[in-house]
């Protein structure tokens, strides 16, 4: 037996070799980028349950490409416009998807739970102080452009993402993008009738009025990239207090709703690759009821179809820019 002299010998070996001990962790157990072991808080005989989450998977929402109107002027004396059904749209992106080597398969998830901002180009109109619309002019496309540029920033500042490449910070829609979002973001109006669905949701630049919409995607594959088509059925079906008669004009914005559906699907996260799609709208041209089997009607189909290819074709780039394809969409 050691006597007590040799004792605070025997204490200190043994001190040692506890140390040398500690320092024999498992690979496991230690951070690989610096070394470090577990956090003070972990308990060394449950690793796993305290453990950080790994990391959610990436949701990627294609930019929204913009070829053709996506609106649609409704109300007395608006021209008619072409809308493409959803079959036809549907099948036509199924088919270029397809040749592109993504097989789609037979069925498309749902998502029950998507909040998607409220804020369509005729809204925009009655919010953008008035100095800043007087600046543009009366001329119908400039404003159409400054109206497509502010939305367009405001989805951004929604998301904390990049403005798009090459769109200086200093231009007149920044500035109104800027005064326009949270907290001087507009406040409902419960006189408009579209609003009575509208509540306030969080997003990453702040609340915003929003609407709940049930989403059945209009195509998936296996791999992870879901579509939808924005059609008229679908503005119908999540907004359909607008579609009453009433003597006002109007504006069916297609564009608009596929803007806020993209900036609904990244705020929810989940995961996956979203390709988001609108009808065109290609307006006829003439007020009066045109002939569906006509030769005008005919044209505005073809023309309706090459703008949503169109679309398609650019979605299809900025896929082959992705790499390693995330995770499939919930």
């Amino acid at each position: 037996m050691a006597s007590l002299r040799s004792l605070p010998g025997f204490v200190s070996l043994l001190t040692l070799l506890l140390l040398v001990c500690a320092g024999c962790q498992g690979p496991a157990a230690r951070d690989p980028g610096t070394g470090a072991g577990p956090s003070p808080g972990a308990k060394g005989s449950e690793p796993e349950s305290t453990a950080p989450d790994p990391a959610s998977p990436p949701t990627l929402v294609a930019p929204i490409a913009t070829h053709g109107r996506g609106r649609a002027p409704m109300g007395p004396g608006a021209p008619p416009t072409y809308f493409l059904s959803e079959q036809e749209a549907i099948e036509a992106i199924r088919q270029e998807l397809t040749a592109a080597g993504i097989a789609l398969a037979p069925t498309a998830p749902a998502i029950a739970d998507l909040v998607m901002p409220a804020m369509t180009r005729d809204d925009l109109l009655e919010v953008i102080p008035s100095p800043y619309l007087d600046k543009v002019g009366p001329d119908a496309s400039a404003v159409e452009a400054l109206i497509d540029d502010v939305q367009v920033r405001l989805h951004s500042g929604l998301l904390g993402e990049d403005l798009p490449s090459g769109s200086g910070g200093d231009s007149l829609g920044a500035r109104i993008a800027a005064e326009l979002l949270p907290p001087g973001r507009p406040a409902p109006d419960e006189g408009a009738p579209w609003r009575s669905r509208v509540g306030e949701a969080m997003y990453p630049g702040g609340s915003w009025p929003s609407i709940p919409v049930q989403l059945q995607l209009d195509g998936a594959e296996a791999g992870g990239i879901a579509f939808e088509f924005v059609s008229q059925d679908d503005w119908v079906e999540w907004k359909p207090e607008v579609m009453e008669e009433t003597d006002e004009e109007w504006t069916l914005a297609l564009y608009d709703t596929a803007l806020s559906l993209r900036t609904g699907l990244v705020a929810r996260g989940g995961g996956g690759v979203y390709a988001l799609f609108y009808d065109p709208c290609v307006l006829l041209g003439t007020t009066e009821r045109t002939d569906a089997d006509g030769p005008e009607a005919q044209a505005a189909r073809t023309r309706a179809l090459e703008l949503l290819m169109a679309q398609v074709e650019d979605f299809l780039e900025w896929y082959a820019h992705l790499g390693p394809h995330p995770a499939e969409p919930e």
